[in-house]
């Protein structure tokens, strides 16, 4: 398992694959986030905008 911390950049193959991986899903899940801090929080907006489903479970509301 790989952790990227706060004040750590995201591996440059990681951050290709994973926006490339979220525009070719048909469902993506989306656990325990405040979805605020980005480039992650775009992932959602990107799967959804290919025609993806996308599931939050979360305790808070979504912003």
């Amino acid at each position: 398992m790989d952790v990227v911390h706060f004040t750590e950049p995201i591996p440059r193959d990681v951050y290709e694959l994973s926006f490339a991986e979220a525009e070719k899903c048909d469902l993506m899940l989306v656990c325990g986030t405040s979805a605020v801090v980005y480039p992650a929080a775009e992932l959602p907006r990107i799967a959804k905008r290919c025609g993806a489903k996308v599931v939050e479970v979360n305790l808070e509301e979504p912003l």
